[in-house]
């Protein structure tokens, strides 16, 4: 029941997110160059989606040489999943590990569902719902992320990124040592 469980998790997800993301307000003058899904203990799936502006993407990576930051982003451009069935879905699945062991095996299930559905959402046609940039990206995030990318963003993806000088591993070696 768990892997079973596990799929319909990820199709739900890959089927609300957009749908999430489309009644978020777009801004006129701007293109969106990220969508990131961030999680925490409570939502340990995903509790908001941000939609990254350019202007502001350009402002941190000034500031600080990264420019994933999804809480420099306006708060007004982000949204929720409020679906009960799927937040039913998630305590199921939470259950099915031992919920109590603090960032146990329950949190790195929902860690790798989420990984899967964030791969899988970079493959979307996200142009038909948002004005996007040719370097987008979709990309989990949480309040321990350190920027790596390359657990939920394909590789041509992150090479793009690197390319255009948006991206540095080294950046994020640093946080590794």
């Amino acid at each position: 029941m768990g892997e079973e469980l596990k799929q319909e998790i990820i199709n739900e997800l890959i089927h609300l997110i957009p749908k999430a993301v489309a009644e978020i307000d777009k801004p006129n003058d701007e293109k969106i160059c990220f969508i990131a899904l961030y999680r925490d203990d409570y939502a340990p799936l995903v509790s908001l989606i941000q939609l990254g502006l350019v202007k502001y993407r350009q402002e941190c990576f000034e500031s600080s040489g990264f420019c994933f930051n999804s809480g420099e982003q306006p708060a007004k451009y982000q949204n929720e999943l409020t679906d009960e069935k799927l937040k039913e879905k998630e305590k199921v699945f939470i259950s099915m590990f031992n919920p109590d062991d603090y960032y146990g095996e329950w949190w790195k299930q929902t860690e790798q569902i989420m990984f899967e559905v964030s791969m899988r959402l970079n493959e979307y046609e996200w142009n038909e719902i948002l004005d996007i940039t040719d370097d987008f990206i979709v990309f989990v995030d949480w309040e321990a992320w350190e920027g790596d990318l390359s657990v939920s963003v394909p590789k041509e993806k992150i090479d793009n990124l690197i390319q255009k000088g948006l991206y540095n591993e080294k950046f994020i070696k640093q946080f590794d040592d």
